[in-house]
């Protein structure tokens, strides 16, 4: 089990209309807050802004711990790191039209979801450069992830 820290929908209006008028620390680890990161990885990221900043978020109801289980056991420890220059490699090889697969690969939580997104960026680049270069990219981008 993972301890996890989400915006709530009040969260979310405040980011939009900054109707609250949070300080910029609040305001800068609210953006933080993304639904994927512990506690650690928040104070990792600001640590100027964690402790009392976080405590206020939670209490102001601004932001909500999630406890998430995955159905897989958790991702690997380097699962992270690979995912990272699987969607880097993405982006360089497809440019702008990478966008939206690599949002959807940034999301992938484990291996079993990042797959078939790589099959998808195969597929793109396919359809891009109309040759056979896509099926060396899918093999190197599967390696990554092994």
């Amino acid at each position: 089990m993972t301890t996890l820290y989400r915006k709530t929908p009040k969260g979310q209006a405040e980011i939009e209309t900054r109707e609250n008028r949070l300080t910029t620390r609040a305001r800068q680890l609210l953006i933080l807050v993304n639904g994927r990161r512990e506690a650690a990885d928040l104070r990792a990221l600001a640590p100027a802004l964690f402790g009392e900043t976080l405590a206020l978020l939670l209490d102001g109801g601004y932001v909500e711990s999630v406890v998430e289980t995955h159905p897989h056991g958790p991702p690997p420890a380097d699962f992270e790191v690979r995912r990272r220059a699987i969607v880097r490699a993405v982006k360089k090889t497809l440019g702008a039209s990478a966008a939206t697969i690599a949002l959807r690969m940034e999301a992938a939580e484990t291996p079993e979801e990042l797959s078939p997104l790589i099959d998808d960026a195969a597929d793109a680049l396919a359809r891009l450069r109309e040759d056979a270069d896509a099926d060396d990219f899918a093999d190197g981008l599967f390696a990554t992830l092994r």
